[in-house]
C-alpha cells in the first residue's frame, strides 16, 4: 500500500511540475498534527503558508501519536507536526523547538506569585492531568526525580478543559507548548510558572516517512514550518 501511494505521489509531482513553471507552487498536502498541538499551531501555520502559496490546499488530520505514525507509514499523510515521543526507526524526525514543561496554576493559587515552582511544591496538590497517549506518561515521569508520581484528581483529553479546570481552582497541570493567552473560554485566568528543577524538555518537530519520497510542495512546507515554529516562545 505504501509503495503504491508513493508511485501515485511521484506521478502527481510530474503532473504538477509543468503547472508550477507557469502558475507557481501547486498541489495538496496531507498534514497531520498532534491533537494537543493543533489548536494553537495549525491554523496560523496554514494561513501564513497559503498566503504565500495560493495554489496549495491541505487535508488535515488531528490525532494521537499512534494515528499520525500509522498515516506516515501507509502514505496517507505527507508530514506530521508532533513531539519526539516513541518514534520508530522508519520515521525521519526534524527537531525544531525544545519545549521544557511548565506548570499551570490558578491566579489565586498559593504559588501564583512565586517566580518559579518545584515539583515537590506541586506533588501534594490536586493534579489535573492531560490524558493523552504518551503525553500523560511524559508528564508523570517528571516526578520520578522526587520519588513519587502525582495521582490525578481530574483527567481530560482536551487541553482547553484542562486549562479551564486549573483556572477555576481545581488543581494544577503541566503543559509545554507556548501559549499566547492565559484566559480560558469561560473567562477565567491562569498563570504559567517555570520549574526550579532540571526537567526534561520534549522536542517539537516535523515527522516524515523515510520510505516515501517527499514531493516538492512538501519540501517547501517543511522549510516554512522550520521558520515559523522557530519564532515561538513561552511568555512567563
Amino acid at each position: 500500500m505504501g509503495q503504491a501511494r508513493n508511485l501515485l505521489k511521484i506521478a502527481e509531482e510530474l503532473q504538477t511540475a509543468a503547472k508550477e513553471m507557469d502558475s507557481g507552487m501547486t498541489g495538496a498536502i496531507a498534514l497531520g498534527c498532534l491533537v494537543s498541538l493543533a489548536p494553537p499551531l495549525m491554523p496560523g501555520l496554514i494561513s501564513r503558508f497559503t498566503a504565500e502559496h495560493a495554489g496549495i490546499s491541505f487535508r488535515t488530520v488531528e490525532a494521537h501519536q499512534d494515528v499520525l505514525l500509522k498515516g506516515l507509514h501507509d502514505g496517507s499523510l505527507d508530514i506530521a507536526l508532533t513531539y519526539s515521543l516513541d518514534l520508530t526507526e522508519d520515521i525521519q524526525f526534524t527537531p525544531l523547538l525544545s519545549l521544557p514543561p511548565y506548570a499551570l496554576l490558578s491566579r489565586t493559587h498559593r504559588l501564583a506569585k512565586a517566580r518559579k515552582v518545584s515539583l515537590e511544591d506541586l506533588l501534594p496538590e490536586p493534579y489535573v492531568m492531560l490524558d493523552l497517549p504518551h503525553s500523560h506518561e511524559y508528564f508523570a515521569a517528571l516526578f520520578d526525580a522526587v520519588g513519587n508520581r502525582p495521582v490525578p484528581a481530574f483527567r481530560s483529553s482536551q487541553p482547553e478543559v484542562v486549562r479551564g479546570m486549573v483556572a477555576n481552582g481545581l488543581g494544577y497541570s503541566l503543559l509545554n507548548f507556548p501559549l499566547k493567552s492565559t484566559r480560558t473560554v469561560d473567562g477565567e485566568e491562569f498563570v504559567i510558572k517555570r520549574f526550579k528543577d532540571n526537567v526534561n524538555a520534549t522536542m517539537l518537530g516535523i515527522a516524515q516517512s523515510r520510505t516515501m519520497k517527499p514531493r516538492q510542495v512538501v519540501h517547501r512546507f517543511a522549510s516554512f514550518c522550520e521558520r515559523y515554529i522557530g519564532t515561538l516562545h513561552i511568555d512567563t
